[in-house]
C-alpha cells in the first residue's frame, strides 16, 4: 500500500511540474503587453502637446482670458413678483480688503505654575521692543 501511495504522489508531482513547463509565455502577459502598447499610443498626442505648451509662456495673469458662460434658468414663474421693487441681489458684493476687520484672538497659555516666581523682580519681556530695529 505504501508503494502505491508513493507512486501516485510522484505521479501527481510529475504532472504539476509538467504543467508549468508546457508554456514559455503566460497568456496574461501577452494581453498586458498589448494593453501597454495601446496605452502608449494613446498618450503620444498628449506628450506632443506638452512639448508645444512649454513654448507658450504666460508673462502676466492679466493675459489669461476667463470666459464666463451665463446659463438661463427657467423656474417656471416670474421672480419679480415676489421681490421688492429695486431689489439688487449683487448690492454690497464689492469687496475691499481695507473694509475687513482683522481680529487676532490670543489664547492664554496656562503652564500650571506661576512664572513670576522664576523671573527677576523687575523683569519686562517687552523692554526694548519699541526700538525702530524691531519694526
Amino acid at each position: 500500500m505504501k508503494k502505491v501511495i508513493v507512486l501516485s504522489g510522484i505521479g501527481v508531482m510529475a504532472l504539476i511540474l509538467l504543467s508549468f513547463a508546457g508554456k514559455n509565455v503566460c497568456e496574461n502577459s501577452k494581453r498586458h503587453h498589448k494593453a501597454k502598447t495601446a496605452m502608449i499610443e494613446l498618450q503620444q498626442p498628449f506628450l506632443q502637446s506638452i512639448n508645444t505648451v512649454e513654448e507658450i509662456k504666460i508673462t502676466s495673469y492679466d493675459d489669461i482670458v476667463f470666459i464666463e458662460t451665463e446659463e438661463k434658468i427657467d423656474l417656471g414663474f416670474d421672480t419679480k413678483t415676489y421681490l421688492p421693487k429695486g431689489f439688487n441681489a449683487y448690492k454690497g458684493m464689492d469687496l475691499e480688503l481695507n473694509q475687513i476687520d482683522f481680529v487676532e484672538v490670543e489664547e492664554e497659555i496656562d503652564l500650571g505654575f506661576d512664572t513670576a516666581e522664576y523671573l527677576p523682580a523687575d523683569f519686562n519681556a517687552y523692554k526694548g521692543m519699541d526700538d525702530d530695529k524691531f519694526l
